[in-house]
């Protein structure tokens, strides 16, 4: 009786020590994000008090602003990936609607990096669109920071939206990376400030979303993002 007493219990401590093992790197994480987030956000409000300062035009002041309200969204939405299932609401939605939103309201970025951005076809699906629509600015922000110049096409149709680029890729070794927590690569690591949460968020809220994400890229080639959605409610 004793023995069935004391086997029990030690699994339940077992478990224990590892809930509060995952929850102190869990912590050590957002500690760190944290951390490489307070760098990268000083880089636009600094441009801001330049820009202030010297009378430049409102544009770059505005491409600013936007830049670290980009940052300010995801560390937000990094905050409450463990509670936003609760917070989502699916619902059916249009698909160029939504594209034509994230693209309106990165529209600064993307001219400044003289992108272009091309909407093809059209569809629905069951989802989030508030979270449909982050999960593309981040897409576009990234076009925006690592791809200027390059054209991004959006080619919709129902339970399916493919986003793709012209520029410069992901070298093959890095690819299967890329939505690791913190992970910048090469690209992320030249511009000497990348927190590298970017696709890891967007990855986390495909899943939770239930939608499935496939990446591929050739370096000097293309990078594409292919979102599959459930079917039905």
């Amino acid at each position: 009786m004793e023995l069935e007493y004391y086997l029990p219990m030690r699994e339940i401590s077992r478990s224990a020590i590892g809930a509060v093992e995952q929850a102190r790197a869990e912590k050590q994480d957002y500690c760190d994000y944290v951390e490489s987030w307070v760098h990268e956000i000083k880089t636009p409000l600094t441009a801001c008090s330049l820009i202030l300062a010297n009378g430049a035009e409102p544009s770059r002041l505005r491409r600013e602003l936007r830049r670290a309200d980009n940052l300010t969204e995801t560390i937000l939405t990094y905050a409450k990936l463990r509670t936003a299932e609760k917070d989502t609401q699916i619902s059916l939605t249009d698909l160029r609607t939504v594209c034509d939103q994230a693209v309106r309201e990165e529209m600064e970025l993307l001219i400044a990096a003289g992108s272009s951005v091309f909407i093809e076809g059209d569809g629905s699906v069951y989802t989030d669109p508030r979270l449909l629509v982050f999960i593309l600015k981040q897409m576009l922000i990234n076009c925006a920071k690592y791809c200027a110049g390059c054209q991004i096409t959006m080619t919709l149709e129902t339970g399916c939206l493919t986003f793709s680029d012209n520029g410069p890729g992901i070298p093959a070794h890095e690819l299967p990376r890329v939505t690791e927590l913190g992970f910048t690569g090469r690209a992320g690591r030249s511009r000497g400030q990348s927190t590298g949460m970017g696709l890891y968020i967007v990855s986390q809220l495909c899943g939770m979303l239930n939608i499935g994400l496939e990446i591929a890229s050739e370096e000097h080639r293309f990078t594409r993002f292919v979102l599959r959605f459930p079917v039905g409610t």
